[in-house]
């Protein structure tokens, strides 16, 4: 008996002194929403009592084993949990409750919630792992935004309908660290998808003020990854692929195709060299095309440096990347390199912290033909009265130098400023943005004013307006006083938990266009848009062991032309010319009327002549009323988890759109005809497994399927076309299989 207690006692000092062994001193930095250190939040170790609070940095200490979890909570922030073992490459930034913050809260852009119609795409949160491109991200996921694929490698996006009467490409504005992509989005081309850490879509001009009227279009701002906390984060992100095209007979023109491989591969390493925080990443994509012949090799680098100096008073951000696409086509092999280097720094006064001097210098170049330098600079005022209130004031002038090869250099001087502003459940938003053109003669000016008001702990009401493109000085013949008008109204909340959340808005945004119509005469049109764009997303099972989650978007939007001149347009079918009137949409088809047999089948060559001068001329052209750009767009997204394997689905859609399909025919050269092309295509369906601790790596493997099928009426070569014109320049998009894996390597602090 005496034996059996002594093993007894002997055993237990034994597991308990293995216990204590197994447990090691762990540390971290929590950050608020803004990125900014934040001080106590309250750490602790799930199922335990052990627990410690961040301090004036947001730095914490703890004693835990690798497979403990970590709970980090603030007051009015979601909990975090996060498995010890996967610290040295978790983000530990914590997100609102709900997105109704006040006083500290509301900084950091965070009105973009409160006051205004936007979007905020984390890419850990939706990311598949199959992401070569940035559209990838934003299919679906935002609404009232529409991207656009085509099969020669260009995206094409239209926000709320688009803002051009005459049909022409009215892109959003890209932003990539603050640097305005103006031009050939060559600061976009050059990014790795790997490297982006957040995509926030800006939709109404109250949103988009504070970049002038280049963002009238709408502005997407892409936030790179930032270095790490940790002495040192490495991981590694890979697949491979097959690329799988159709034998149907609709694609006979490619009868030469061929299936093909494509393989991905990127490392990244983030850490702490002495007291400068840097990160560094490698990429490189190997794409097979279509064709024994066709192939693209893309190799992609960036650099990101951090220091903090004079006691943390002065940030510098130092960040670099670069981008090489090697493509042959028909045994013709061309090059294109893009170059972008952003430096900001923010220096916070001494003795009067609430003042912040920010200067930014940037060059973005293709290495061959066009650059772009661009300074900015900016004196910015906050202040934290009590709980409640919060002020911010920014003032500041930027210059943008664009060279390219085949025009003169083009200098375009700013001067802006904003106004953030909360007053207990109030908040008020004003941005103002003048740009010089051409000289100084004139300019243009863009304003909007927004409000949002809390009406209780989960729910926002928000409503704002602005003007964009009006113009001040000496204005050039031809040149329009007014390019657009805004007005949104919505809401943003869900439930307390944030079981639930969803959002509102609805618009109607007026943009009048004035184009050349001849060498001597400039005519006008308006496009009117009016609709509601409308976001979900449910954690329908939330448990340590099962998880559930759906997000969906849906955007209707009603487009009509206004007041317009007589517009001569010769892309949409084969028509020499159209006329487009009043009342119509942007790229609404003239086309022929066909003459049928009594069977009801097309006659060749036989239309109407419907001005009787008995030959077929843009005289005979009818509006179908039917047009290429759809009245509602949309979305959804699924991810269903158990006790690590998981199942995720991305989809995306459109309905009442119409394409012009140019079928070939043994007695005339082409069929034109108008059919509905609305569409429900699924992106990609991912099965996988997480893991958290596997020897010194967590991460995740995976297969997957992208472009399985698409759910569509339409019978020709593809429903999702830009301009609606489905000829036989259209080329297929592959069905891709895939298996890949994501490491993070778990190296010790």
């Amino acid at each position: 008996m005496r034996l059996n207690l002594i093993f007894t006692l002997a055993l237990g000092l034994v597991m308990s002194a293995s216990s204590a062994f197994a447990q090691k001193s762990v540390s971290g930095v929590v950050k608020d929403r803004g990125g900014n250190p934040l001080a106590g939040a309250n750490v602790f170790v799930k199922g335990t009592t052990i627990s410690t609070i961040t301090g004036p940095s947001g730095e914490f200490n703890i004693s835990a084993a690798d497979d403990a979890v970590l709970v980090i909570s603030f007051e009015g922030y979601q909990n975090m949990e996060v498995v010890v073992a996967d610290l040295a490459t978790a983000n530990l930034q914590l997100k609102p409750e709900s997105l109704i913050g006040i006083g500290a809260y509301y900084g950091n852009d965070n009105y973009y919630e409160l006051t205004t119609a936007s979007t905020l795409i984390n890419t850990d949160d939706i990311g598949t792992g199959l992401e070569t491109d940035i559209y990838q991200y934003l299919l679906g996921k935002v609404p009232g935004l529409e991207v656009i694929p085509d099969a020669s490698g260009s995206v094409h996006y239209r926000m709320r309908g688009g803002d051009s009467p005459t049909g022409n490409v009215a892109e959003p504005l890209f932003v990539v660290d603050g640097l305005y992509d103006v031009g050939d989005n060559s600061a976009v081309n050059a990014l790795n998808p790997n490297d982006i850490e957040s995509i926030r879509v800006l939709k109404d001009v109250a949103a988009t003020a504070q970049y002038g009227q280049y963002g009238r279009n709408g502005v997407i701002v892409i936030k790179t990854r930032h270095p790490s906390d940790k002495i040192l984060a490495v991981s590694y992100d890979g697949n491979a692929s097959l690329n799988v095209y159709d034998d149907d007979d609709k694609w006979a023109d490619y009868d030469r195709y061929k299936n093909s491989l494509s393989t991905k591969h990127n490392v990244d390493v983030r850490g702490l060299a002495g007291p400068m925080p840097y990160r560094a990443a490698l990429g490189y994509n190997s794409i097979g095309g279509m064709f024994d012949n066709e192939k693209e090799n893309r190799l992609s680098g960036s650099v990101w440096l951090g220091p903090r100096l004079l006691d943390k008073h002065l940030s510098i951000d130092f960040n670099s990347y670069y981008r090489k696409c090697k493509t042959t086509a028909e045994e013709i092999t061309t090059d294109n390199s893009q170059m972008t280097a952003i430096l900001k720094t923010d220096y916070s006064v001494h003795s009067l912290e609430d003042l912040h001097l920010n200067l930014f210098a940037a060059y973005n170049s293709n290495l061959d033909n066009s650059s772009m330098i661009m300074l900015d600079g900016n004196v910015n005022l906050h202040h934290q009265f009590g709980k409640a209130y919060y002020l911010e004031l920014r003032a500041g002038a930027a210059a943008h130098i664009y060279d390219y090869e085949y025009n003169s250099p083009t200098d375009l001087t700013s001067f802006y400023g904003q106004l953030n502003l909360a007053l207990n459940r109030y908040f008020l938003n004003f941005n103002s943005r003048y740009n010089v053109l051409d000289d100084s003669s004139y300019g243009k000016l863009t304003s909007a004013v927004s409000m949002g008001v809390k009406v209780s702990n989960s729910v926002v009401l928000r409503s704002g307006f602005g003007f964009s493109g009006f113009v001040i000085g000496s204005r050039p013949d031809g040149v329009s006083k007014l390019d657009a008008f805004s007005y949104n109204f919505g809401f943003e909340g869900g439930s307390s938990k944030s079981v639930v959340n969803g959002s509102a808005d609805f618009y109607v945004h007026h943009n009048t266009e004035s184009y050349r119509y001849n060498a001597s005469e400039y005519k006008t049109m308006s496009l009117n848009n009016v609709g509601g764009d409308f976001r979900v997303s449910a954690k329908l099972i939330d448990t340590d062991k099962v998880k559930w989650r759906f997000g969906g978007s849906v955007a209707i939007n009603i487009c009509t032309i206004l007041d317009a001149d007589d517009y001569t347009n010769s892309i949409v079918n084969t028509a020499s010319s159209v006329d487009w009137g009043p009342d119509e949409k942007p790229i609404t088809f003239y086309a022929y009327d066909h003459v049928y047999d009594y069977d009801g089948n097309p006659i060749p060559n036989a239309y109407v002549d419907h001005n009787g001068n008995d030959m077929f001329d843009s005289g005979d052209l009818v509006s179908s009323e039917c047009s290429a750009v759809p009245m509602v767009v949309g979305g959804f997204n699924t991810y269903f988890e158990v006790m690590g394997g998981y199942l995720q689905v991305n989809a995306h859609g459109s309905n009442d759109k119409y394409n012009i399909y140019s079928e070939t025919d043994s007695d005339v050269m082409y069929i034109n005809d108008i059919y509905g092309s609305s569409f429900l295509r699924f992106d990609n369906i991912v099965l996988g497994y997480r893991f958290s601790n596997l020897w010194l790596f967590s991460g995740r493997a995976y297969m997957a399927v992208e472009n399985p099928f698409v759910i569509t009426p339409y019978a020709g070569r593809d429903p999702e076309i830009y301009n609606g014109a489905d000829d036989h320049s259209i080329r297929q998009r592959p069905t891709i299989f895939s298996v890949g894996v994501k490491l993070n390597v778990n190296i010790k602090d």
